[in-house]
């Protein structure tokens, strides 16, 4: 009975057309061509939606003949789903760490507001692809934050950053850290920082 039942399910799953299974469109990025200042930039918002790993620089250029600006315009819009605006920034941060990247960083920091997801999102994405001492300045100031799950972001952003300044600012805040969880946390980092 089970070899039976085996084999009508992989008989059923094989037959049935792949295309019928998925969704026409990302119901995401369907919203955001149709609401936000992003409308213009469908085959980005798609591009952004499509791939578990950040698509390449090659595939933003072939969907977009302006793909840096085009992208600030996606990171900047707050009516566009907020898994595309990480994406962009991802995508502006790695491919084109411009002084506009550089400079939309700056502005997202100085305004965004501490229990925001986005404050995390700006930490792990400027850690790993911009500049190690601009990504330094922008996320120790993190680590005297109330939230010790901000600060314990900051700490990853600092350990992946990982020089000399990062390691010095995570070695300050260890001394007056009073959360046990990011305290460890500090501990491990400073472990894995060379």
């Amino acid at each position: 009975m089970k070899t039976t039942l085996k084999t009508f399910l992989v008989a059923t799953i094989v037959s049935m057309p792949l295309v019928a299974a998925l969704p026409a469109q990302d119901a995401h990025a369907q919203q955001a061509t149709k609401t936000s200042k992003s409308a213009s930039n469908v085959k980005l918002i798609r591009l952004l939606s499509a791939y578990h790993e950040l698509p390449s620089e090659d595939l933003f250029a072939k969907a977009s003949a302006t793909p840096e600006q085009d992208l600030i315009t996606i990171a900047k819009d707050t009516t566009v789903f907020k898994a595309h605006r990480y994406r962009a920034l991802e995508a502006l941060a790695a491919y084109w760490p411009s002084k506009r990247t550089v400079a939309l960083f700056d502005g997202l920091f100085a305004s965004v507001d501490e229990q925001d997801l986005m404050l995390h999102q700006l930490l792990t994405i400027s850690s790993k692809h911009l500049d190690k001492t601009l990504a330094t300045s922008w996320a120790t100031p993190y680590l005297s934050s109330t939230d010790e799950q901000v600060r314990y972001t900051a700490v990853d952003a600092l350990g992946r950053i990982n020089t000399p300044a990062s390691k010095s600012a995570i070695k300050k805040a260890l001394e007056t850290e009073t959360n046990n969880w990011v305290k460890e946390h500090m501990k491990q980092m400073l472990i894995e920082i060379r």
